[in-house]
């Protein structure tokens, strides 16, 4: 088999189905390929529709997780039974527009060293979306703080005209990788909820020794946002920062966590109070929300209960 596919679900049956749609429009005929749907326990009748969807569609293979585990330990429930000779991670909110997956498989065939490879994500208008991003290191943060713009996920919308290159890490919306290379490395850390799970699985594979590398020929529509696996404005800036203090912890200096802790509180509080002395209410309250994620996410513990719904 040339292709295994991995979507994640969560609460949004329509798009579920029209991301499955997708695959068939595009890649029936063109590859031999199966579809793990890992559905972290809906309650809006998605692991029924997709129970008796599977009936119909045998390429659709369900996995009824029976607990929401986050986006990782999702992935993780389909990867070992995965037989393509590539994976692919697609976001349920994620549309493929064409077969271009099959520009993916030919780059990874041609380039037996590298990990994998991400593509062009279009905004639902089909203008380029962000797709790939650098380490969010410490460092980074401080280069951006000083120069141009603030980049949240550190990431980048690739140019119109920009080639083929290698890269930190693709966007997990859209992640091929070598199932070979894949075992090699090892499943994602399931202790990243949410968010920078895939920048830790890129940052292990160049550890590696394996590439990754982005591909502006291999595309999909990305509706953002769309696909979280947790409810609630606060509690997804909340686990998006607690992920960031945990990539740090794991892959940086002891004193990472304090040094971005220190440089985003002053970073978030001052523009938020820019924001009010102008009016821009709704500028403000958003740079308060994160400066609560922020601090709620050093802290750890209290985005569980968030996540919950307990906070």
């Amino acid at each position: 088999m040339e292709l295994s596919i991995i979507v994640v679900s969560y609460q949004n049956r329509a798009l579920l189905q029209k991301c499955l749609e997708s695959l068939e429009e595009h890649l029936d005929g063109v590859l031999d390929y199966e579809a793990w749907v890992v559905d972290n326990a809906s309650t809006d009748g998605t692991p029924e529709w997709l129970a008796a969807h599977a009936e119909s569609h045998p390429r659709v293979r369900p996995i009824l997780n029976p607990r929401n585990s986050g986006f990782a330990a999702a992935n993780n429930l389909a990867l070992p039974h995965c037989r393509g000779e590539f994976v692919l991670l697609l976001n349920n909110d994620a549309l493929l527009v064409d077969a271009s997956v099959t520009e993916g498989i030919r780059f990874l065939r041609e380039h037996p060293q590298a990990f994998g490879c991400g593509g062009l994500l279009l905004n639902p208008d089909l203008s380029p979306g962000v797709s790939y991003g650098k380490f969010p290191g410490v460092r980074t943060v401080v280069r951006e703080l000083t120069g141009p713009g603030f980049a949240m996920l550190r990431g980048i919308v690739p140019g119109a005209d920009e080639a083929a290159h290698p890269v930190d890490f693709p966007c997990g919306a859209l992640f091929l990788v070598s199932a070979a290379r894949a075992r090699e490395i090892g499943l994602l850390d399931e202790r990243f909820f949410l968010y920078f799970e895939e920048t830790d699985w890129a940052l292990r594979a160049w550890k590696a020794g394996a590439s990754i590398h982005y591909l502006p020929r291999f595309r999909a529509v990305h509706m953002g946002g769309a696909s979280s696996v947790i409810s609630g404005a606060l509690s997804v800036v909340v686990t998006f920062h607690e992920s960031w203090f945990l990539y740090l912890r794991k892959h940086s200096a002891p004193g990472a966590p304090l040094a971005l802790l220190a440089l985003l509180a002053p970073f978030y509080l001052a523009r938020m109070t820019v924001s009010a002395l102008r009016g821009r209410k709704a500028r403000a309250a958003f740079d308060l929300k994160n400066l609560r994620g922020l601090l709620w996410g050093f802290a750890g513990a209290p985005s569980r209960r968030l996540r919950a719904g307990r906070a």
